[in-house]
């Protein structure tokens, strides 16, 4: 099993950084191979919510089909891969700091 963590503090409110790393829309923005990623469920990000990403690696396209697993507004969001090349689980946990929100990235593959 590989495990992996990360962690980064971002110079804003727990609340503002949970919203903006939780919708699926923004993470062309700070994922440097994802062409697309976008919500496929009806409704909001929830339990069992999934999504689709788009990559790009070494040319060639690679989808991933994701579905949330624990999703607690402000504190966390947790996911798992339901299709695609790498079977992983990861999730983010916010906590508030001194100079804004830490993020603590997680994951887990096969």
């Amino acid at each position: 099993m590989i495990r992996m963590e990360q962690s980064i503090v971002i110079d804003r409110p727990r609340e503002e950084v949970f919203a903006f790393i939780a919708n699926p829309e923004n993470e062309t923005q700070w994922q440097a191979d994802l062409v697309e990623a976008k919500l496929t469920s009806t409704g909001d990000v929830a339990v069992g919510a999934r999504g689709r990403d788009l990559r790009r690696f070494m040319g060639r396209p690679i989808e991933t089909i994701w579905e949330v697993t624990e999703f607690q507004p402000n504190h966390k969001i947790a996911f798992r891969v339901i299709k695609g090349p790498i079977p992983f689980a990861a999730s983010f946990a916010f906590e508030p700091v001194k100079n804004g929100t830490k993020i603590v990235f997680n994951a887990r593959a096969e």
